[in-house]
C-alpha cells in the first residue's frame, strides 16, 4: 500500500485484536460480531456489517449503541438475499422500508403511503430481473458489477453449477424470494378513519402493554381509557436496548398496570420489573384472545358522535406497519385468535403491545384526574 503507508502508524494482526492505527488517531477494528465485539466501545463513527442477511439482534444490541455519541455516524450493511432459514428480519426490513417492490402484489400489507416521511437510509441493490433467464449475460451484468472483468464468465457458470438454481438466483443474481401476500386484517380506510390526536400530553395511561419482536426489538405501548368507552392507543417506547427499556418502565410506569404475554420473549423482563416494584403481570393465551378480539371489535365499532370508533390511534408508522403486516392465528378451538406475522420481515410487536394495553385499559377504566402532573 505505497500511497497509504505514510498514514499508517501500526497494524495489529493478533487473533481477536485485529486493527489498523493511523497517524491522525483514527483506528479501524475488526471483530466477530456474534461474540460480543463492539460492546462498550465509545464514539464509533462508522459501523460496517458484512453478510447482513444473517445479522442478528444480538450483534445490533452490542454494536449500535457505540455510535450514540458520534456526530452523524454511518451504519453500513451489505449482504445477499437471505435463504428461508436465515435470521434475516433486520436485513429484509431495511429493503422493504426502502420501498423495493412495495407495489408488487407479492408484498401485500406494505403501504406506499409514506411519501412525506423523511428517509434516514440509502438502499442500493444490484439484482437481475425477477423471472429472467438465468443464462442471460445481460442479466449477469446487472447483478454482478464486477462481471466480466474481475469476475469471469467461467466463475459465474461454476457458481451456478455448484449452488443450484434457487441459490444461484439469490447468491449470484441477487433475486429475493417472493413474500406471500395476505389479506389485511384491517382495511386502510378503516385504519385511517380511527386517527385522532388522543388525550392531553400530561394524561396518565390506564395501562401499558409490552412485547418483543422475533428480532428482539422491544415495543412498549400505552392505552388511555376515555369517557364514553373510547380507548386511545400509542406506542410510547421502542428499541433494541432492553436494559434501557426496563429502566424506562421502572422510572415512568410504577403506578400503571404493565401487561406482558406469557409466550412473548418480553416475559423475561417480568422478574426484573417486579423487583423494581412495577405493577407488571403475565397474561395468558386466553387474555391474548380477549385483547385481539377487543381490538377488532373496537376499531370496527359504531362511530361515536365525533365520527370516530371506540379505538383510536395517532397514525404512528410502526403501529400502522404492524397492522398492515399482521394476520390472525387461532387460539384454542372456541373462535379466539391472536396476532401473527404475514411474513418474516414484519414486526408486529407494536400491535401486540397495543392490544395488551387496550385489554388493561378496558379492564381498569378511565383514570381520575388529579391536580398533580402525571408522569408515565
Amino acid at each position: 500500500m505505497p500511497s497509504v503507508k505514510p498514514y499508517i502508524k501500526r497494524i495489529y494482526s493478533g487473533s481477536g485484536d485485529e486493527k489498523i492505527l493511523f497517524t491522525n488517531g483514527s483506528v479501524i477494528m475488526f471483530g466477530a460480531r456474534e461474540r460480543g465485539f463492539g460492546r462498550g466501545f465509545p464514539n464509533i463513527g462508522v459501523l460496517i456489517f458484512d453478510e447482513a442477511q444473517i445479522l442478528t439482534s444480538k450483534a445490533l444490541d452490542d454494536m449500535t449503541p457505540s455510535t450514540n455519541v458520534a456526530k452523524n455516524p454511518l451504519i453500513l450493511t451489505m449482504g445477499t438475499p437471505p435463504k428461508p432459514e436465515d435470521p434475516s428480519e433486520f436485513f429484509t426490513t431495511q429493503r422493504l422500508d426502502a420501498g423495493i417492490e412495495a407495489d408488487d402484489e407479492d408484498y401485500a400489507g406494505l403501504d406506499d403511503d409514506d411519501d412525506d416521511v423523511p428517509r434516514e437510509s440509502l438502499y442500493v441493490e444490484f439484482s437481475a430481473d425477477r423471472g429472467c433467464d438465468p443464462s442471460d449475460k445481460t442479466q449477469w451484468r446487472k447483478a454482478i458489477p464486477a462481471f466480466p472483468n474481475r469476475v469471469s464468465e467461467r466463475a459465474v457458470r461454476r457458481m451456478r453449477k455448484i449452488l443450484g438454481e434457487a441459490s444461484f438466483l439469490r447468491e449470484g443474481l441477487g433475486i429475493w424470494d417472493k413474500i406471500v401476500r395476505t389479506k389485511r386484517i384491517i382495511s386502510k380506510r378503516l385504519w385511517a378513519s380511527a386517527i385522532d390526536i388522543g388525550p392531553d400530553s400530561d394524561a396518565t395511561p390506564s395501562a401499558i402493554g409490552v412485547d418483543m419482536s422475533h428480532g428482539r426489538e422491544l415495543s412498549i405501548s400505552a392505552a388511555w381509557a376515555l369517557e364514553g368507552g373510547r380507548v386511545h392507543v400509542e406506542e410510547v417506547w421502542s428499541g433494541f436496548d432492553i436494559s434501557a427499556g426496563k429502566k424506562w418502565l421502572a422510572d415512568t410506569s410504577k403506578r400503571i398496570d404493565i401487561l406482558i404475554d406469557s409466550a412473548s420473549p418480553a416475559s423475561a423482563l417480568l422478574p426484573d420489573l417486579l423487583a423494581r416494584r412495577c405493577r407488571a403481570r403475565q397474561t395468558t393465551a386466553q387474555d391474548m384472545a380477549k385483547a385481539c378480539g377487543a381490538w377488532m371489535d373496537a376499531i370496527d365499532s359504531e362511530l361515536l358522535d365525533d365520527g370516530l370508533p371506540l379505538l383510536t390511534h395517532s397514525g404512528q408508522e410502526a403501529l400502522t406497519k404492524a397492522v398492515a403486516g399482521a394476520q390472525k392465528r387461532p387460539i384454542r378451538d372456541a373462535g379466539g385468535f391472536g396476532w401473527d406475522r404475514s411474513d418474516d420481515a414484519v414486526n408486529i410487536a407494536p400491535l401486540v403491545s397495543g392490544s395488551l394495553a387496550l385489554l388493561g385499559a378496558t379492564t381498569n377504566g378511565p383514570r381520575k384526574r388529579t391536580t398533580r402532573k402525571a408522569v408515565y
